[in-house]
């Protein structure tokens, strides 16, 4: 049951690299602009701090969408294995506990602030 402990925290654990990169850039071109933007109210791609921040925000948008997919078929199998097979009862904490960084990061993906971004 460790290894499945470990597995599923790394897993929980790279939406929030996600979460983190975008808000910060988000957050950063307000403090910039003095106000909050949105989409087209500046195009995200006219400030200067752009270039600085979308390899970063992009890498790790992919790498949370590829964790995300990766979590799914880890909860199956995991679901089956302890279920169906062992025959033991299922341990959820760190299933729930990783799924919560993919839950904001869903969240934050179909947000105004992913719109404004991606613009």
């Amino acid at each position: 049951m460790k290894t499945w402990k470990i597995i599923f925290y790394i897993l929980g654990i790279i939406p929030c690299t996600f979460i983190i990169s975008l808000l910060t850039f988000y957050f950063h071109a307000g403090l910039i602009l003095g106000y909050l933007p949105s989409f087209s109210h500046p195009d995200p791609k006219e400030l200067s701090i752009y270039k600085d921040y979308s390899p970063f925000v992009d890498w790790t948008g992919s790498m949370w969408l590829f964790s995300f997919i990766v979590w799914l078929f880890v909860t199956i199998a995991y679901i089956i294995k302890i279920r169906i097979i062992d025959r033991n009862k299922i341990e959820w904490t760190s299933i729930i506990i990783s799924g919560i960084g993919h839950f904001f990061g869903i969240l934050l993906m179909f947000s105004e602030i992913n719109e404004w971004y991606w613009d």
